[in-house]
């Protein structure tokens, strides 16, 4: 538990009392993440998907701990996580954890000149007769040698559904066999299904840690961390480009596959006269360039032209439907369908 140390899990501190060595923790004060959701049940006040998110982005940071340590828990649920005061989260009840990769303890043995317990410790013992309902299909089937981290992701992708929808993604079963069939073949249901405010990569992440084959599901706790982050990063999708003084970027009637907003510099809007290019309007950092007839389908009404040095970060229909997967599902419904009726105007007047 010392080697463990981070702020997720209980500190364990060295006594010596008459001269004899012993240890204590720090007291925990709060409740446990299951008496905390029975609560906010029973008082109408279940977590917001903002809560959720961020009760579970402490959970995966003291799970990426343990795991670049070596350490599986193996019994990771509502029950052995404490939610203190202030929302501050600690996983608790290690008593089920194994070394699943010896080498980092080896080392911090090492760096404190310890002689290696590694000796007296065992492998932990688990009764597989009953269908514990947060335990993947290969803790349930698989020798514990061959666990890895994708084992307690799996955990805590059932913790992450149970916050967000209030259930469990797998239906009850009185036996252990019963219960590995029902999640080798049993459909998830996608949490935005039953959910409304549940965004929608935020519900692709819940599903994907909850996948049969652990190669299936994300395989570090720290990738989990990267998407959460990414999902709460909006507008940071899609390449930046830069063009040079005088460089085009597009051309008066080339197609429209991308839009751009303008990071840095400014850029000349101009179309064909007889008399010549004719400047219309120079835009500049913030604005968005490009929308309408990448959403539309039709070719580019102006030449833009850089003034300056300028940094572009380009947004396609690939890069929109991103973005619009991290926000609240009604204001991705809503530009949804202004989208889908500024083409069926264009395509009116087309027919015209």
């Amino acid at each position: 538990m010392a080697y463990l140390d981070h702020p997720g899990v209980v500190p364990v501190f060295p006594l010596d009392e008459d001269g004899a060595p012993s240890y204590t923790m720090k007291e925990l004060r709060g409740e446990t993440l299951h008496a905390h959701l029975k609560r906010r049940l029973q008082t109408d006040k279940w977590p917001s998907v903002y809560e959720a998110v961020q009760l579970f982005t402490r959970i995966s940071e003291a799970m990426a701990n343990a795991h670049e340590k070596g350490i599986l828990h193996l019994d990771l649920k509502p029950a052995n996580i404490m939610v203190e005061p202030h929302g501050h989260i600690v996983v608790i009840d290690w008593g089920l954890s194994r070394f699943y990769h010896w080498g980092p303890y080896e080392a911090y043995l090492e760096r404190g000149q310890e002689s290696s317990a590694m000796a007296k410790l065992r492998e932990p013992d688990w009764d597989r007769s009953g269908p514990p309902p947060y335990m993947s299909v290969e803790q349930m089937t698989q020798p514990f040698d061959r666990l890895g981290p994708p084992a307690d992701i799996f955990s805590a992708g059932v913790v992450l559904y149970v916050m967000l929808t209030k259930r469990r993604p797998f239906p009850s079963q009185k036996t252990s066999a019963d219960y590995v069939e029902s999640r080798r073949s049993h459909r998830v249901v996608p949490p935005h299904r039953l959910r409304a405010d549940v965004p929608r990569g935020l519900s692709d992440l819940c599903v994907r840690m909850l996948l049969p084959g652990p190669s299936e599901r994300p395989q570090t706790f720290r990738e989990v961390l990267d998407e959460l982050g990414e999902l709460s990063t909006f507008g940071a999708s899609g390449q930046v480009r830069g063009l040079a003084p005088g460089e085009v970027l597009f051309h008066e009637g080339d197609d429209s596959r991308s839009a751009y907003q303008i990071l840095d510099g400014t850029l000349d809007v101009s179309i064909a006269t007889d008399a010549g290019p004719k400047v219309l309007a120079t835009r500049s950092v913030g604005d968005i360039i490009g929308e309408l007839a990448m959403l539309s389908g039709t070719p580019r009404s102006a030449t833009l032209t850089a003034t300056s040095a300028v940094l572009l970060r380009e947004v396609t229909p690939e890069v929109i439907e991103a973005e619009l997967d991290k926000v609240h599902p009604l204001l991705a419904r809503m530009v949804r369908r202004m989208s889908d009726r500024l083409i069926e105007e264009v395509d009116k007047e087309r027919q015209q």
